[in-house]
């Protein structure tokens, strides 16, 4: 009877210990949910930081290209950049430097092919240097984009002309510099015209269109 008594107090008893045995170890678990929240809260920061960086990683394409398109719009147009070979070229002229002036003149004429006075310009360095076909082809050229105001293209074929032998060509080109308002008594020393100065047809040519005007060129020269 003891024993019975004694084995019934402890199965109505074991309950309880199951009971507090579960709750002796219900403390793991709030710190098992503590340990999720913070892998949580570092994958969380981790997706922030990504973005932060996807974001500005966009902003700075962003700043980048609108810098090029700025800068792309800001830039010399081929009209613009033929005008600053054109005017380098005629300070290489102005220096007397042939090479450099004949690769300016080229680089405009390559920017803007209707720059009828590159071409003139290239015309007179070749008709220095004696390339007097390349000259010519030049100076053609010039008077085919400027048929309107031709006065100093005709100054130049006449050079040319007068530099390849043809005097006729000279005279006939001459003439039509000066009825476009070409001083030609004003480039005596001149390449082309020189040769001719002291010819009587060059000097009644002249005076008829501007009496006097080879005497006071000679006068100023003389002083």
């Amino acid at each position: 009877m003891g024993i019975f008594k004694h084995t019934l107090s402890t199965f109505l008893k074991l309950p309880k210990r199951v009971f507090n045995h579960h709750s002796s170890h219900s403390s793991i678990f709030p710190r098992e949910d503590k340990g999720h929240k913070v892998v949580s809260d570092v994958l969380k920061k981790q997706r922030q930081s990504r973005k932060i960086y996807l974001w500005g990683g966009l902003v700075l394409m962003l700043v980048a290209f609108c810098i090029f398109i700025v800068g792309y719009m800001m830039r010399p147009s081929a009209v613009q950049q033929a005008e600053q070979a054109y005017q380098a070229a005629r300070n290489a002229r102005h220096l007397e430097d042939g090479d450099a002036t004949i690769a300016y003149a080229t680089k405009a004429i390559k920017l803007d092919p209707t720059r009828y006075d590159a071409y003139n310009l290239r015309a007179e360095c070749y008709m220095i240097k004696r390339k007097l076909n390349s000259a010519r082809a030049d100076i053609q050229a010039a008077l085919r984009l400027e048929p309107n105001e031709p006065g100093f293209i005709y100054s130049t074929m006449a050079q040319i002309e007068s530099l390849d032998g043809n005097a006729e060509g000279f005279y006939l080109y001459v003439e039509k510099a000066i009825q476009h308002h070409v001083s030609i008594w004003e480039y005596l020393d001149e390449p082309g015209i020189n040769e001719h100065r002291n010819e009587t047809r060059f000097k009644n040519l002249i005076n008829n269109y501007a009496p006097g005007k080879l005497e006071e060129q000679d006068s100023l020269q003389s002083k």
